[in-house]
This record gives structure tokens, sequence and C-alpha cells, in this order.
């Protein structure tokens, strides 16, 4: 089967549909029309206040999770901070006995051993 008789067939198939819904749509009286019309145009208007609706919320989702890993990123620098303060006061300290006790080593080979 080529794509031109697929195509043919696709559109035939679609003809007949289309003549089927508007002999439908002519039997119809000007009252059910207007009905159909309406009722159409209003579940259309509940499908997109209901797409915006979800659209909206998971914005808002989003902005959420972002502010909670935006705090949590803060809280972990903080506490980097306050680690490293921590460190550098006992790493000071010991650099001082180390540097002090090489000043008083008078031989190579203690001064490899502090080393």
């Amino acid at each position: 089967m080529d794509f031109m008789s697929l195509t043919d067939g696709v559109i035939s198939f679609a003809k007949e549909k289309i003549d089927m819904v508007m002999d439908f749509w002519d039997s119809l009286e000007d009252d059910r029309k207007k009905l159909l019309i309406g009722c159409v145009a209003c579940a259309a208007c509940v499908i997109c206040v209901a797409a915006i609706a979800y659209g909206i919320g998971k914005a808002r989702n989003m902005v959420t999770r972002k502010r909670t890993v935006i705090d949590e990123l803060k809280r972990q620098r903080e506490e980097i901070k306050l680690a490293s303060d921590d460190l550098r006061q006992p790493m000071a300290r010991m650099t001082s006995i180390i540097g002090n006790l090489s000043e008083r080593e008078q031989t190579l080979e203690g001064r490899e051993q502090l080393n």
C-alpha cells in the first residue's frame, strides 16, 4: 500500500464523518443548535479554567520547592561557616605548637619526626 492510496482512504473517511455530522447538525432545530453551541462553549471555558488552575498550582509548587531548597542551602552554608571557624582555632594552635617544637629541636631526625 503506497502513501497516496493511504492518504486517499483517510480523506474519504474524514469526508464521510464530516457529512454525517453535517446531516445531524442540519436536522436539529434552531433552539437545539443554540443549546448545543452554549454547552460546547461552556465546556471549553471549564477546560480552560481547569488548565489555568492546574498551571498555577504547578507554578506555586515549583516556587515552594525552590524556596525550600534555597533555605536548605542557606542553612548548610551557615553550618559550614561555623564548622570552619571551629576548625581554624585548633589548627592555628597546632601549627604554633609544631613551630615551637621544631625551633627547639636541634637534630635533623627530630625535626623529621615532628613533620
